[in-house]
C-alpha cells in the first residue's frame, strides 16, 4: 500500500515559466519539514521527491520527478553523539 502527501504546492502562471526546461533553470525554495526522514526498511519506506507538473494547452500535462534523501545534517548528527 502506498500513501502520498504534499508538503508544498506552488502554482505559477504560464508566462513566468521558461518555454523549455532545458533552456533556462527553474528555481524554487521551500522549508523542508522535520522528520519523518527518509527511511528504507524492509516493511516501511519513507521517500521524498520534488515533482514538477506542467499543464499545457489542449489539456496536455508533463510530469518530471526527482527523489532525494531527507535526513539530519552532519552537524545535527554530531550533536546527538
Amino acid at each position: 500500500e502506498e500513501d502520498f502527501g504534499v508538503h508544498d504546492f506552488v502554482r505559477r502562471r504560464e508566462a513566468s515559466l521558461p518555454r523549455r526546461i532545458d533552456e533556462q533553470p527553474l528555481s524554487f525554495s521551500s522549508t523542508l519539514p522535520s522528520p519523518p526522514w527518509s527511511y528504507a526498511g524492509q516493511l516501511v519506506k519513507v521517500c521524498w521527491a520534488v515533482r514538477l507538473r506542467g499543464f499545457f494547452a489542449g489539456s496536455k500535462q508533463r510530469v518530471v520527478e526527482t527523489a532525494f534523501w531527507l535526513g539530519p545534517t552532519a552537524e545535527e548528527r554530531g550533536r546527538r553523539s
